[in-house]
């Protein structure tokens, strides 16, 4: 087996280390979480959020250890069934009771993945309800009218104060000391700011950047492509959960301007089908599972499908769809397999299979054959253009995947900078502010999808109505040649 298929993971259902906690309960009841580092008869080290606890053995009632309630969730965890609300429910309840918040937040997420408007899985998620929509606090806060003033989200009334010149000091609001009371200043002839590139340089790089289609032609080719305009006759026969899904993936295809008519394929669809059959099997997701006791035939068959597909566990078709495309939890940060492979410009039919609470996607079809004049030479997701943030979260990585026969990238050279840019039309390049900050940076070189990707994920950014940024990549360089290479596209988020 190959080292790509052996690595094609999803981990949906955390793993022990990226899951537990110790849980320290001392005798007075307060419990105190954190990962015991060291232990002797007087004394034990807990690394916390907030630092080293040095806490005395005489102190404490109990120890909980976090192998052993990593072990009980997933047990739980795999114990539910696929459509069992209060059950994901009742064990995010549990994980918060035992500190485990990744694992609560797991829990919650499903809950969406089966009911998407859950008002307590959202609220607990940190959403908040406007105009229909569940929006991150920060995007609700943008909804409202609060601004962003050096770095911080406030209100428009304070907003407007600190316009004044108010200070907020000792929790009062200070007001400015009046013009009358400052010492007069000879005025001075006001300097003419010369423009940053000449006009010829600025339009040039505004033409680079010009969006691939309007926000008008981006919203009716989502249209066509979720009604299956042109598929209809190939999606003849399928069921409603597979055309559904297809469509949804095509839509993401559409939007980072790879081919997007990827079809579904019956051979595909019974082994991506066997694959999830053999998951709920196992009682786990699995990509090289030893056979359970089956039928060797039958368990060829779902070896093929485990080996090759995108999995996932309790979320249904289509929402796996957008799990695969957000692959941003801790397991799957670092190289965002799925994601990539969902947009591999070279896949031209996939098919998808559901058994229990496991669903399995086919992702390794090779059948759009592409030359270095017809396949792209990056895709980058959030796309470049506008990108509406129906198919997008603020909480997802950023990544530009590009092909490898003609470019090559190395972390350590790479200078990635993503700039907020005014609202309103276009007309120059003038960033707001400085660049975001990143965090998950790296490049991924292992053969998921079309080739490497360069991975990031900004941090305390809004996708709310007028949010554009300026993504600017440098250190890469062209194959053969050395030559050094920029990447440079807007990303405009759009409702």
């Amino acid at each position: 087996m190959s080292r790509i298929l052996f690595i094609l993971s999803t981990l949906l259902v955390l793993s022990a280390g990226a899951l537990g906690q110790d849980v320290v309960e001392l005798l007075d009841g307060r419990r105190v979480a954190g990962n015991i580092t060291s232990e002797t008869d007087d004394e034990i080290v807990l690394e916390t959020k907030t630092g080293t606890r040095v806490i005395a053995v005489r102190d404490v009632r109990s120890i909980e250890r976090r192998g052993a309630i990593a072990d009980e969730f997933a047990s739980r965890l795999q114990s539910l069934g696929k459509w069992d609300v209060e059950g994901y429910l009742e064990l995010a309840r549990w994980c918060t009771l035992k500190e485990h918040g990744e694992g609560a937040r797991r829990c919650y997420q499903i809950v969406i993945g089966i009911d998407p408007d859950h008002r307590v899985a959202r609220e607990e998620l940190g959403f908040r309800r406007y105009d229909e929509e569940w929006l991150s606090d920060r995007d609700y806060k943008f909804a409202i009218g609060w601004v962003e003033i050096e770095g911080e989200l406030v209100s428009p009334e304070v907003a407007e104060k600190l316009r004044m010149g108010w200070v907020y000091l000792d929790g009062e609001w200070v007001e400015p000391v009046p013009d009358t009371a400052r010492p007069r200043e000879r005025p001075t002839r006001p300097q003419r700011e010369e423009p940053r590139e000449e006009p010829d340089a600025q339009e040039q790089s505004l033409e680079r950047l010009r969006f691939p289609r309007t926000l008008k032609e981006t919203y009716a080719g989502l249209k066509e492509v979720l009604a299956g305009v042109g598929h209809k006759e190939a999606e003849a026969g399928f069921s409603e959960p597979q055309i559904r899904s297809v469509r949804l993936l095509n839509a993401y295809r559409f939007l980072t301007g790879v081919p997007h008519d990827v079809v579904l394929d019956a051979e595909h669809i019974r082994y991506a089908q066997a694959g999830a059959q053999l998951c709920e099997r196992i009682g786990r997701l699995d990509h090289t599972p030893a056979n359970p006791g089956m039928a060797e035939d039958a368990y060829q068959e779902g070896y093929k499908g485990t080996s090759s597909s995108n999995l996932a566990q309790g979320v249904a078709l289509p929402a796996a769809v957008d799990m695969w495309m957000d692959d941003s939890d801790a397991s799957n940060i670092d190289r965002i397999g799925h994601r990539r492979w969902c947009l591999n410009p070279r896949m031209a039919k996939t098919g998808f299979g559901i058994s229990g609470s496991f669903t399995a996607m086919w992702a390794m079809d090779q059948g759009r054959s592409l030359s270095e004049e017809t396949g792209p030479e990056t895709i980058a997701f959030p796309a470049h253009g506008y990108m509406p943030v129906k198919y997008f979260s603020s909480t997802w990585a950023w990544n530009v995947s590009y092909d490898p026969a003609r470019l090559s990238a190395r972390l350590a050279d790479l200078d990635i900078k993503v700039y907020p840019l005014p609202p309103g039309r276009l007309k120059s390049l003038k960033r707001r502010g400085e660049p975001l900050d990143l965090q998950d940076v790296a490049v991924e070189t292992t053969g998921f999808g079309y080739g490497p990707a360069i991975i990031f994920r900004p941090v305390r950014y809004s996708i709310g109505k007028d949010c554009r940024y300026l993504v600017e990549i440098s250190g890469l360089t062209r194959v053969g040649t050395e030559e050094p290479v920029e990447l440079q596209y807007i990303v405009e988020f759009a409702r």
